[in-house]
């Protein structure tokens, strides 16, 4: 199992990793996982699937804390998803100009560092990237779920999030990064995919990044029976991101 030793990590991190060749002329795919999931799941598998068939050069990791990489998931912040992800990318030739395919808070990870690396990033895959989580965090636990986890900086979650432990600081980091900049700053061409009756990142969160980054910058999929994995949906996702990249991210 290939790893990565995270530069200048206190404490040392290294983040385990499977990059896949395809050819040379093929656009090379980074998968961003989901808070609670990892590099070998139901999605990454179906990803690994299709790139070995398409012949598309396929890199995918496990953020810290997740799968065969070293840390913690109760210290995450999000400042740290989006250093995992430019660490990993050192794992590419230089000069590569990834295509990145993010799911849920992968997919927030991926959109965020786009905007901070303009013309890093070849196109962006957002597959209910989960905009406004703080909010959304709030709307499940409430005010005085809200005021508990500051005073107490650890939460325990229910609910789809059962079992995950997590510092407050996951709250005070993510208010580094409000959502009015990412919609100002956002340069890279953009497929957006989202299911209809997804209950755990409301679509119309993906409706709003759409509707307010430049015009004509991204391109928003709803499918009306789709739940947050959507996993039924995965081989039409994989096929409208082909004809997205090649239409809208030529190289």
């Amino acid at each position: 199992m290939p790893e990565y030793r995270v530069p200048d990590s206190s404490p040392p991190v290294t983040l385990a990793y499977d990059l896949i060749p395809g050819r040379s002329d093929a656009p090379v795919l980074v998968y961003c996982h989901g808070l609670l999931s990892c590099r070998t799941g139901t999605r990454a598998e179906m990803i690994r699937g299709w790139c070995e068939r398409k012949a598309w050069t396929l890199l995918a990791f496990d953020f810290q804390g997740r799968g065969d990489s070293s840390g913690s998931v109760e210290n995450l912040t999000f400042t740290q998803q989006i250093q995992d992800l430019d660490a990993i990318l050192d794992v590419l030739p230089g000069g590569t100009r990834p295509v990145l395919f993010g799911s849920s808070l992968g997919g927030l990870t991926a959109a965020w560092y786009a905007a901070l690396h303009p013309g890093r990033v070849r196109a962006c895959v957002l597959v209910a990237p989960a905009f406004s989580i703080v909010a959304g965090i709030l709307a499940d636990i409430g005010l005085t779920g809200m005021q508990q986890w500051r005073q107490e900086d650890r939460r325990q979650f229910e609910g789809d999030r059962e079992g995950l432990v997590m510092n407050h600081g996951f709250v005070e980091d993510a208010a580094d990064y409000p959502e009015a900049l990412l919609y100002s700053s956002f340069r890279t061409p953009t497929l957006v995919v989202h299911g209809m009756k997804d209950e755990t990142i409301p679509f119309h969160r993906s409706v709003e990044f759409v509707n307010k980054v430049p015009s004509g910058l991204a391109d928003l999929h709803l499918f009306a029976e789709g739940d947050h994995q959507i996993h039924d949906f995965m081989e039409e996702v994989l096929t409208l991101m082909e004809t997205f990249v090649g239409r809208r991210a030529p190289e």
